[in-house]
């Protein structure tokens, strides 16, 4: 059975805070990235539109050395300068040619919303970012001071 949703902006931003709300629940889904942090090896990853599976990867590799959640919200935040202009002026390259603007700001772009979402959900199950980063991951205060040492100065 198929259930006929109309893609509006409203509908769009429900499913991506809900899809974060998610990214948070199996977050152990990213543990090959985290892993790939001590490996000391330059790696890339990517999503189809390089903003909500990337931009939690982006935000739990930058979470692990420390970097502060308003940092964080910030660069993730600039999506909206780079991608929505992108989508606009190539709708018919990408798999926006069935969206009209307004929609097109949903998918493509990002609100403070959908990150807030998984960091609610991981504050509500870990308490915060630092207990999740060692469950999960085996982070632990001496591998954090480790990554800060490694990728910040």
């Amino acid at each position: 059975m198929t259930t006929d949703v109309k893609l509006t902006p409203e509908t769009t931003a429900r499913f991506l805070v809900e899809s974060n709300k998610n990214f948070a629940l199996n977050i152990q889904r990213f543990q090959p990235i985290m892993d790939a942090l001590f490996d000391g090896e330059p790696f890339l990853f990517h999503c189809t539109a390089g903003k909500d599976r990337t931009g939690m990867s982006a935000s739990r590799i930058l979470t692990a050395p420390n970097v502060d959640r308003d940092a964080i919200m910030n660069d993730y935040l600039l999506t909206n300068k780079y991608t929505i202009p992108y989508y606009r002026a190539n709708k018919e390259k990408t798999q926006m040619l069935a969206f009209d603007d307004n929609v097109i700001n949903e998918p493509g772009g990002v609100k403070e919303e959908y990150p807030q979402a998984a960091f609610n959900t991981i504050d509500s199950i870990y308490g915060n970012s630092a207990t999740m980063l060692e469950k999960e991951f085996g982070i632990t205060p001496k591998k954090r001071q480790e990554l800060i040492k490694k990728y910040t100065y």
